[in-house]
């Protein structure tokens, strides 16, 4: 399958799920989701982020569409973490 190809279906697939906020790439298994959707919650979490804010889709959307496009054409094999600076 061509790279190009992949990555806009994987783009298609993140954003028809509504890849919106942390607490939908995160496992919260077992956390109730009022908990995940309140405004504690995701302070705290944006918090915890190196850059102090939680992460949209668009920004998500922006890197697939630049590995969709001609100027990723040497990258290979990578993992790119678009995650604001928090690893866990």
């Amino acid at each position: 399958m061509n790279k190009r190809i992949l990555v806009l279906l994987l783009a298609v697939l993140l954003l028809a799920v509504g890849c919106g906020g942390s607490e939908k790439i995160l496992s919260t298994e077992g956390v109730p989701q009022e908990v995940l959707q309140s405004a504690q919650y995701k302070a705290a979490l944006a918090e915890e982020t190196p850059v102090g804010r939680l992460g949209t889709a668009d920004e998500v959307a922006k890197l697939l569409v630049f590995l969709a496009g001609e100027d990723a054409g040497y990258i290979t094999g990578q993992v790119f973490g678009v995650n604001g600076g928090l690893v866990i």
